[in-house]
């Protein structure tokens, strides 16, 4: 079917229906909104007077029933109340409270009573003292009796002194519910002496130092009850003097639906009078129903009143404002689709022209993208033949290179070879591993270029990991007379988690540049990280906790020249006429990148270089450690090291066995404890260096014991760690911090507690081979510290705070020279410092000195 209107049609009409049609509709939108927000507005304003005349009614009944609950109070405290008395406490709340009609003490009168209770009363002043009845019924059958005793004001009271309130079933109901209830109860809206409406609060009074707990108890112990009369109304309009709710009409009635025997109470607010007329005078609009909370509730002891307010509703008004707002919103919706005529059908004649010369392009364009889709299709082409033979060359030049070196290996053990047969040997395997580093860096650039690698997380034991690339090059640097040491920063822990092929790809780089530019002096290999927090054992989200591991690797070469620095890290860019294709540093950058590192240069001409660079790791948990034959292994305590003993406590056997089987062998002196006091003794007299000890004994054995062992540990005579079989609690944390300097979690690799021990202890190992020299500073003077460099003076420890922050070992050497000579033991521990590398040691000795004397 063909629609009747062209798209040129469309695109002119549509948007001018669509705006009339968005326009009103957003006009009705608006002037509904404007209706809605007048209703809120007006229901906000309703609210507002009609809480706070609920809440200002609920405060007034309360005082009242505090009054009331205070005469019951005063009767409670004593059974010798007189007339006078009564008189004199009830005087102040007559005075003060101008609604309260009467106050009156009723008590309980039995039938065995009566005659002697009303011959007292005539003669205390009551010569026609009677106990009678309401109704004019007879009271002579009757069990007990209620009359009234003792009311105020006296005016009010001649007329019903002696009435029993138990002969009237209004007044007779909440008096039994106050009895049996032990709780101050109010009547229904009744009708007063003076003809108006009001209500009475009952307070029941029980016999002294009585405590009923039942209904059976609390009759027998009922002595009376004292109840308070008032006028609805004057309560009503001591609420209204007080209030600004005087625009708004209310009716109040003891029953939530409202009719017309229910109401006692009404308000107009045209004339601002109260009326008692029971009928309802005043329409209940049908917006209480829907719209407003016209019905609130006020608690009378234990009855409720409602009180429905009557809103002045001006609804012709409001829909007079929404109109408008609709007609306004109308009016603008015209405007804009007369602009929009206007606009289309200028934007009308405009399509048509550039239509004209769209068509004329569309052609030219579709003749370029057939010529871009071959040309594509060519290069994807071009790309899949280039991998084909990146990969058929990998096959062809490895197989001969490997079976060349293989051979070369096997001829270079025939001891039967001449000095130049075996050069000559030597210089064909040079040129073949030559050969081969090559083809690897190129294989690796590309796989880098092309992204084709991916991150491969596993554990490395980083010791391991340094020693056995430097081994590559130890003959290569011995034949240059350079000496290869390493240095771990004790903050680094043994066993981390990164992508042990590229860390040593990275090292392997840098090394070989350092080795091929250095013909004297020292190369080192520095690792340390930048937060010691990462060390902690205890409660690490293993999952996302990492931190940076830095390493750095310094040689006394000639150095790079300023303009040179910044071209190394380019692929291809090789300085001088040195060998290889320039991609070592570049594939070094790359893949340091790709592990979320990065990479620092730092060279002076005739000083030597520094490459420094960091790459994110974690720590792995405990299970994930798997010690294999490839690891060093520890044989024994070095020879020099004293004789350090180790106690654990713990009471399973198993445990126990597994700790003294490992450490004995390697030459600790261990001993075994399975409770609190045996420990306390050994420890006493056997002062070990360090304690391993069961989490749970702490835990769950706690007493001074555990504490006085604690002492030994506060003098830095015993070491305390602790043994967890699981996850340590938030609570109990805390609580193993006042035992433990450290905690490990069962199952724990043994090389971790020889880690521990090292690291607390200082315990130097034998180790199965040990070729690369580690840089340790165990040997340095121990009195070492900021005190003993306070002669010196404040320019001097600035130059040497600067030195080893730039790590410059020179210049530190020239400084040291400065120190007095009768200060030999400084002299040569800060010269064992500089030999080691250990300038963060200096750095921390000094830097007290420069802030006391920035201080001074």
């Amino acid at each position: 079917m063909k629609f009747p209107f062209s798209s040129r049609h469309l695109s002119l009409y549509l948007p001018l229906l669509i705006s009339i049609l968005i326009g009103g509709g957003l006009s009705i939108f608006i002037a509904l909104i404007h209706w809605s927000s007048e209703i809120d507005r007006f229901k906000k304003s309703f609210e507002k007077p009609g809480n706070y005349l609920v809440e200002h009614l609920q405060k007034q009944i309360q005082e009242y029933t505090n009054i009331t609950n205070t005469l019951g109070a005063f009767y409670e405290a004593s059974d010798l109340v007189t007339r006078q008395d009564f008189q004199v406490f009830t005087q102040n709340f007559l005075n003060e409270y101008s609604e309260i009609l009467g106050i009156a003490w009723v008590p309980k009168i039995s039938q065995q009573e009566r005659f002697f209770y009303e011959k007292k009363m005539k003669t205390s002043g009551f010569s026609n003292f009677i106990i009678w009845a309401k109704n004019g019924s007879n009271l002579d059958n009757r069990t007990e009796y209620f009359p009234v005793t003792y009311g105020e004001p006296k005016k009010n009271y001649e007329s019903v002194i002696g009435l029993d309130l138990s002969s009237d079933e209004v007044l007779n109901s909440p008096l039994e519910k106050a009895r049996d209830t032990g709780e101050i109860t109010s009547s229904q809206p009744i009708a007063l002496i003076n003809g108006e409406q009001g209500f009475m609060l009952y307070y029941p009074v029980y016999r002294r130092e009585s405590y009923p707990k039942n209904i059976q108890e609390r009759r027998q112990e009922f002595k009376g009850i004292v109840y308070t009369v008032y006028q609805i109304e004057d309560v009503i309009k001591t609420i209204l003097n007080n209030s600004s709710f005087l625009n708004h009409t209310f009716y109040i009635s003891n029953t939530k639906k409202l009719q017309d025997n229910s109401v006692f109470i009404n308000f107009d607010a045209k004339t601002k009078q109260t009326s008692t007329t029971k009928a309802i005078l005043f329409p209940i609009p049908l917006s209480c129903r829907k719209i407003l909370p016209c019905q609130h509730e006020v608690m009378i002891a234990d009855h409720q009143w409602f009180i429905t307010i009557i809103p002045q509703f001006n609804k012709k008004n409001m829909i007079i404002k929404s109109t408008f707002v609709f007609f306004l919103g109308l009016g603008l919706t015209t405007l804009i689709t007369n602009y929009l005529w206007k606009t289309l059908s200028e934007k009308n004649h405009i399509e048509k022209v550039v239509a004209e010369r769209t068509n004329a392009l569309m052609k030219t364009t579709e003749e370029l993208e057939n010529i871009v889709k071959q040309r594509t299709k060519e290069l994807e082409k071009a790309n899949e033949e280039k991998n084909q033979i990146l990969d058929k060359i990998n096959h062809e030049l490895r197989v001969p290179l490997n079976n060349i070196l293989g051979s070369l290996d096997v001829l270079t053990q025939n001891s039967s070879l001449t000095k130049k047969e075996q050069n000559s040997f030597k210089m064909i395997h040079e040129n073949s591993q030559y050969l081969l580093k090559l083809f690897n860096q190129i294989l690796e650039f590309y796989k880098l270029t092309s992204e084709e690698i991916s991150i491969q997380y596993n554990v490395v034991n980083l010791k391991n990991l340094v020693i056995s690339v430097l081994k590559q090059y130890d003959q290569q640097a011995k034949a240059k007379q350079v000496k290869l040491k390493y240095y771990i920063d004790s903050e680094v822990s043994q066993y981390i988690k990164l992508d042990e092929n590229k860390l040593t790809k990275i090292l392997i780089n840098l090394l070989d540049n350092a080795v091929k530019f250095s013909y004297k002096g020292v190369i080192t290999i520095r690792l340390f990280c930048d937060n010691q927090a990462w060390l902690l054992d205890n409660d690490i989200d293993y999952n996302s906790f990492k931190k940076n591991l830095w390493i750095e690797i310094e040689d006394h070469g000639n150095g790079i020249p300023i303009e040179i620095q910044k071209k190394v890290f380019k692929p291809f860019f090789r300085w001088k006429e040195n060998k290889g294709v320039g991609l070592g540093l570049s594939i070094t950058r790359k893949l340091i990148s790709l592990m979320g590192g990065k990479i620092y240069l730092k060279s002076q001409l005739g000083r030597g270089t520094i490459l420094q660079f960091h790459i994110p790791v974690t720590i792995p948990k405990p299970e994930e450690i798997h010690i294999t034959s490839k690891s060093k292994k520890i044989v024994s305590i070095a020879n020099d090291e004293p004789n350090y003993r180790i106690l654990i406590v713990d009471d399973q056997i198993e445990s126990r066995e597994l700790l003294i089987n490992f450490l004995r062998p390697i030459g600790f002196n261990v001993k075994e404890s399975t409770n609190q006091e045996d420990t306390l003794i050994i420890v006493n007299n056997w002062h070990p260096h360090l304690i391993f000890i069961d989490t749970q004994m702490l835990l769950l054995q706690k007493n001074s014991d555990w504490m006085n062992i604690k002492c030994f540990q506060s003098l830095g005579k015993t070491i305390i760690i602790g043994v967890a079989s699981g996850k340590i609690e938030n609570n109990q944390v805390d609580e193993l911090q006042l035992y433990c300097d450290d905690c490990l979690y069962k199952p724990f690799a043994i090389e971790l507690i020889l880690e521990k021990i090292n690291h607390y202890l200082g315990v130097n190992y034998y180790y199965e081979y040990e070729d690369i020299e580690t840089i340790t500073t165990g040997t340095i003077v121990k009195n070492l510290n900021s005190s003993a460099l306070e002669m010196m003076s404040s320019q001097w420890l600035e130059q040497v705070y600067w030195a080893a922050s730039s790590g410059n070992g020179r210049i530190l050497q020239d400084l040291i020279r400065h120190i007095p000579d009768n200060n030999s033991s400084v002299i040569l521990s800060m010269m064992e410092l500089i030999d080691n590398f250990n300038y963060r040691e200096i750095i921390q000795i000094i830097k007290p000195l420069i802030n006391y004397d920035s201080k001074k």
